[in-house]
Order: C-alpha cells, then sequence, then structure tokens
C-alpha cells in the first residue's frame, strides 16, 4: 500500500507529529512511518502534547556487557512477562513472541546498577527490514519488569508494552531458563551456496566414447 505521508517534507512532517507529542528526529521514511503510526492509532495517542517526551533513566552505555559474555543476569519468567501485560489488558503478545522466534532480535546487552538489571536490545521492524528499534527494559531484583521503552510510535515509556519490548521480554525468558536466546543469524552462519560448484546433471560417457 502506498504511503499516505511520503509526499510530505520533513518539516510538515514534524509539524504533524508535534501534535500527537512525538518524537521529531530521525530521517525522512522514520518520521513518514512514525507519523502513518501515530494516525492509525489517534484514537489512543496522548492528548497532553505539551509534557517533555519520557526517557528511561538508563547507565552509562559503556556498562552494558553483551548478554552471552554475562551469565548472571537473571532475567524474567514467564509468569512476571503475563503479569506486566496484564496491566494492559493482554494475556500474551503473539506478534512479540513471533518476532523473537523469528529471529528480530540484532543484540542483547544487559548491565546491573542501582539495584536494577537493565537490558538494552535492538530489535528488526516488521514491515521494513532495514528499520530497527532500540529498546531498553529495566528489570527489578524479584524479576518484575519495572520499566520499558521502545524507539517506534507504540513504545512510549515509561510502561511500553509493543510487540518490540515484548519480543525482548521473550528473549530474556528464554535466557534465564537456556542459558542462550536467539538472535538475528549473521552471514557466516547462514547457509552459503554461492561457492558451490553445480550439480552435474548428465550421464556419465562410457570410456570407449572418448577414444
Amino acid at each position: 500500500m502506498a504511503s499516505s505521508c511520503g509526499h510530505m517534507t520533513i518539516p510538515e512532517l514534524r509539524n504533524e507529529l508535534e501534535k500527537f507529542g512525538a518524537k521529531k528526529s530521525g530521517r525522512k521514511w522514520e518520521l513518514v512511518e512514525r507519523l502513518e503510526a501515530y494516525r492509525r492509532n489517534a484514537h489512543c495517542a496522548r492528548t497532553d502534547v505539551s509534557g517533555p517526551e519520557f526517557m528511561m533513566m538508563t547507565p552509562d552505555p559503556q556498562l552494558y556487557k553483551d548478554l552471552h559474555s554475562d551469565k548472571t543476569f537473571q532475567g524474567c519468567t514467564a509468569s512476571e512477562i503475563s503479569t506486566f501485560l496484564s496491566k494492559f489488558n493482554k494475556t500474551t503478545d503473539k506478534k512479540g513472541r513471533d518476532m523473537y522466534t523469528d529471529g528480530f532480535i540484532q543484540y542483547m546487552k544487559v548491565t546491573f546498577h542501582d539495584s536494577h538489571w537493565f537490558v538494552r536490545s535492538s530489535v528488526k521492524a516488521s514491515m521494513i527490514k532495514s528499520v530497527k528499534y532500540d529498546v531498553d527494559v529495566m528489570i527489578g531484583q524479584d524479576r518484575s519488569v519495572v520499566e520499558s521503552q521502545c524507539e517506534c510510535a507504540a513504545g512510549m515509556g515509561p510502561d511500553a508494552h509493543c510487540k518490540h519490548v515484548c519480543a525482548v521480554l521473550f528473549a530474556c525468558a528464554d535466557f534465564m531458563k537456556l542459558g542462550t536466546y536467539k538472535t538475528e543469524l549473521t552471514c557466516t552462519q547462514k547457509l552459503q551456496t554461492f561457492h558451490r560448484a553445480k550439480p552435474h546433471k548428465g550421464s556419465p560417457l562410457k570410456a570407449t566414447q572418448h577414444c
């Protein structure tokens, strides 16, 4: 389906986003996607556009470590995810589960700071694979979800529960249970076929035919 906002200039896009109290930073295609998402969900958009945009207080980025190298991370349980989603009248999030299962998470990093675990992740958008969203989640020592935020249009904190946040939570639950989690496959992990010899489909010749 053609974009309904693609013809707009960047100043026009930013002016429209300001009406929703949305972020106005990013490249044009990001602004277009964000505005279209807000227009689709206009019934649940924030009415107070004058207040400051919420941003989680996160630790210094240099304190984060790749999750695979920090086995002390306690993760969160499936029951805690259900408890978190129940606050928004949701029992589960199939889209978030599918995004996690299908490898939309690019990486996850964690750090323990001020008695809380902080998770930072990058999750690919479902419709435009070149777009990715940064996700932040704060988890308490009781494994409860304390705060969350995402860069997508529906990811305003402190209680973001979009599919990208849910995908990260499912990854945390898997890590707690299995000690690992699924990420996007790298080029070296994917099956490479470009350098393989083509299969021979002809019939073998008898030795006498070469004479």
